[in-house]
């Protein structure tokens, strides 16, 4: 891999980013998105919030992305409340919600707006399981993608309800989400590399909805052969015993979490 990072602006340039800020527009791009992920089910996930006087705010954007570079901004600050259609497809567990602590973004969601989000995958289970260095979003951009993200606390913490939003923060946000799925995609291929064979929708969907532990990873019973014989993921508790974290997940027949 190159030393020569690329900016994640150049790489998220082709990606078709919507700003949208009412119910109506919300709408539409639900649609889309429904629409796109009948061949690939799965979409980058993030929020964004304002924190004041060290209070957190509730959400004001939601990104969502699909697997073709589509991503939607769904600035729910703006909305007066949310679209039913958004609620389904959060809600839906069929759809991958991809992203770096998904599952905690999936119950800010829930605290803000009574939103349920299931189908949540945590992409550092993905990258521990292949390998890879576990870290947050920005890590596993660069190390995975070559690609250098702007985590700026002048962005980051910039105020994402107002009026409209500036270029920089519409990158920032829309990279979040795209290049969740770009991580994804090319984590199917270091699966096979390592593995020999490629990774399947059972062996993702037992990590849906299962918050990340970084220190349960490092642990003997986080390898392959689990992944592959038990129902639902084990994890090891200070190297002593294991307990189940997850109810039985019955097999999924599509191909739609695949690479490509």
């Amino acid at each position: 891999m190159s030393s020569i990072l690329q900016d994640y602006r150049d790489a998220i340039k082709n990606s078709n980013i919507v700003v949208v800020e009412s119910g109506r527009k919300c709408k539409q791009v639900v649609r889309i998105i429904r629409a796109k992920c009948r061949k690939q089910k799965f979409v980058g996930f993030d929020v964004e919030w304002v924190t004041e006087d060290g209070e957190r705010k509730p959400i004001a954007l939601l990104q969502l992305s699909t697997g073709d570079g589509y991503c939607g901004l769904l600035r729910l600050c703006k909305m007066v409340s949310i679209p039913k259609c958004l609620s389904a497809l959060l809600s839906d567990p069929d759809i991958i919600k991809l992203g770096v602590a998904p599952f905690d973004d999936a119950e800010k969601m829930l605290s803000d707006y009574n939103c349920k989000t299931k189908g949540t995958v945590d992409l550092r289970h993905l990258a521990a399981l292949t390998g890879h260095n576990v870290s947050g979003l920005k890590g596993l951009s660069e190390s995975i993608l070559n690609v250098q993200m702007e985590k700026s606390i002048e962005v980051r913490c910039s105020n994402w309800s107002a009026d409209s939003l500036t270029d920089k923060q519409i990158d920032y946000a829309a990279a979040d989400a795209i290049l969740a799925v770009e991580i994804y995609k090319e984590l199917f291929t270091d699966f096979a590399r390592v593995y020999g064979e490629p990774i399947t929708c059972h062996q993702i969907l037992m990590y849906r909805d299962i918050k990340f532990n970084q220190y349960e990873t490092s642990c003997p019973s986080y390898c392959h052969q689990e992944l592959l014989l038990l129902p639902v993921p084990y994890y090891m508790v200070n190297n002593v015993g294991c307990f189940l974290v997850a109810a039985q997940l019955e097999r999924p027949c599509c191909s739609g979490h695949q690479r490509a």
